[in-house]
């Protein structure tokens, strides 16, 4: 059975920002955000799918990683731990 999901690329702090988004009938959301820069979420996509299926499942590519980074091409002056923060809190 394949789930139905989402995507779509979310304006934050001046750049497009991907989302994959998996919704089930829950209270419960689960946000993925991989350890990055530079790697994006679509490994982890596959290997924990299965072990959440009663979550709303929300995966991330942050600043400088995966979708977020091939729609930006962000500079590495653009990707510092104060920007992924203020990213992740807007």
């Amino acid at each position: 059975m394949i789930d139905i999901f989402f995507e779509e690329y979310v304006k934050i702090n001046d750049i497009e920002q991907y989302f994959i988004h998996y919704p089930k009938k829950s209270n419960v959301s689960l946000i993925f955000l991989h350890g990055g820069p530079g790697e994006s979420e679509r490994y982890f996509l596959y290997k924990m799918h299965s072990k959440t299926q009663n979550y709303n499942l929300i995966y991330y590519d942050q600043r400088g990683t995966g979708k977020t980074q091939s729609k930006n091409k962000s500079l590495e002056k653009d990707i510092t731990v104060e920007k992924l923060l203020l990213d992740m809190l807007s």
